[in-house]
C-alpha cells in the first residue's frame, strides 16, 4: 500500500519544494506530507479494495517553517508546530475529511519547537531546542515546560495514552509517565533510560510494544538500537 501510495504521489502537482517529514494516521487512512518546512499535503485512502491514494488537500502555507505535524490518537485530529512557537490543533470535518482550525496556542518557552506528539484532541507534549519538554494543553490554553535534556530534543514517540519516550543529541532516552489518576500531564516524571554522550540521536520510532528503534550519528553512526520500556 504504502508503495503504491509514492507511485500515486509521484503523479500529482506537488509544491516545488522537497519532502521534509512524513506523518501516517493511527486510523490508518491518511497519510500527511510535510514540504520544505512549508505547506502540509493530506493523502486520504479512496475504497477498501483498490488502496488507491488521492491527494485530499493543502493546508494554507504558512510565513513561518513548519517544526513538524503529528496526527492525534483521537480519530480526525492533528497539530502543527511552528517555529515561531505557535502551535495549532486541526479537526477534520465530515465533508471531504476538510482540516479547519480548532484552537491555536502560542507557546511562551525560550526553545524553538522541534519535534511535536499529539495525545489526544486537548494534549500535546513538545519537544524544543534548549532540550525541554514541554505538556501543551489546548482546553487551559497552557503551556507546562520540564527539563530533561541538555540538548535539542529530536523526535518524542507516544506508548499508549500515558507515557511518551524523547530522544536528543545529547545521547539521553527519556521515558515520561503519569499515574493513572493524573487528568493532565502535569502530573507526569521522566526516568533516564539512556544516557550516552557519543550518539548523537536523531529519531526514535515504536516498532513495537516492546521497543523503540533510533538510528543515532557521532560515536554509534547509524547504528540502531532497540530499547526496551521500563
Amino acid at each position: 500500500t504504502f508503495a503504491h501510495y509514492i507511485e500515486c504521489a509521484k503523479q500529482e502537482v506537488d509544491p516545488p519544494f522537497g519532502v521534509t517529514s512524513l506523518a501516517f494516521s493511527p486510523w490508518a487512512d491518511e497519510i500527511a506530507v510535510v514540504y520544505a518546512q512549508t505547506w502540509v499535503k493530506i493523502f486520504h485512502l479512496v475504497g477498501s479494495s483498490n488502496k488507491q491514494w488521492r491527494n485530499q488537500q493543502i493546508m494554507p502555507p504558512s510565513n513561518t517553517p513548519i517544526s513538524d505535524f503529528s496526527y492525534s490518537s483521537d480519530v480526525g485530529f492533528a497539530m502543527v508546530c511552528y517555529k515561531n512557537r505557535d502551535v495549532t490543533l486541526y479537526s477534520r470535518t465530515g465533508f471531504n475529511h476538510t482540516y479547519v482550525i480548532a484552537r491555536k496556542l502560542h507557546m511562551q518557552v525560550n526553545g524553538i519547537p522541534m519535534c511535536c506528539a499529539s495525545l489526544s484532541s486537548r494534549e500535546a507534549v513538545i519537544g524544543c531546542s534548549n532540550g525541554d519538554v514541554c505538556e501543551v494543553n489546548f482546553v487551559q490554553q497552557s503551556v507546562t515546560r520540564f527539563l530533561g535534556h541538555s540538548a535539542p530534543v529530536t523526535s518524542l514517540v507516544v506508548r499508549g495514552g500515558a507515557s511518551v519516550y524523547s530522544t536528543g543529541r545529547d545521547g539521553k532516552v527519556i521515558f515520561w509517565s503519569r499515574s493513572a489518576n493524573a487528568q493532565y500531564w502535569t502530573h507526569w516524571s521522566g526516568q533516564i533510560l539512556v544516557e550516552c554522550p557519543g550518539l548523537n540521536i536523531v529519531s526514535a520510532c515504536l516498532i513495537s510494544s516492546e521497543g523503540l528503534d533510533m538510528p543515532g550519528r557521532g560515536g554509534a553512526a547509524g547504528m540502531p538500537a532497540v530499547m526496551q520500556p521500563p
